[in-house]
């Protein structure tokens, strides 16, 4: 009974995950600027770098540095976190999905239940017992549903969801 309770709970906290990620969505069309966010938010301050290092308690060379290693996607979080703060801002983090983690987890239950069927379909044609293409694809959807209500890691140990 507790079993079955979880797989509820899990589609809840996946559709709750989902409902909190949905406003960055449109932030991954937003480019970073070129000289990066501490260059133009100090810029538009009206901050010099000299006076971001005496926030920071840092030189006015390793601002230059913090602010080049940002734009080559070598800043560290805590460092990101530190200036940001230093600027009078909030670092905002978040892994934003390319769409839904439902729709994710959906694509990458069709694309496993089709590779178990077409593996079963071939043992099946090798033996001269070959299912209709419409038996393979009731088949598909049918594993597909099992997978995803299973709610299972093992639905990730291949690669079909394109990554």
């Amino acid at each position: 009974m507790l079993r079955t309770a979880r797989k509820p709970l899990k589609q809840l906290k996946l559709r709750q995950l989902d409902t909190s990620l949905k406003p960055f969505q449109s932030l991954r069309k937003l480019p970073p600027p070129r000289l990066g966010w501490l260059a133009e938010v100090r810029k538009g301050l009206g901050m010099t770098t000299a006076q971001l290092a005496r926030r920071l308690g840092v030189t006015k060379q390793r601002v230059g540095v913090l602010e080049r290693a940002e734009t080559e996607g070598k800043l560290t979080l805590t460092s990101l976190k530190r200036a940001a703060q230093a600027l009078g801002c909030d670092l905002v983090y978040a892994i934003v999905p390319r769409g839904s983690l439902a729709e994710m987890v959906d694509r990458q239950a069709q694309a496993s239940a089709a590779g178990i069927v077409q593996r079963t379909a071939h043992s099946m044609w090798l033996e001269r017992q070959s299912p209709s293409e419409e038996e393979i694809a009731a088949q598909i959807k049918d594993v597909a549903e099992e997978l995803r209500a299973a709610g299972s890691s093992h639905l990730w140990d291949s690669s079909a969801d394109g990554s």
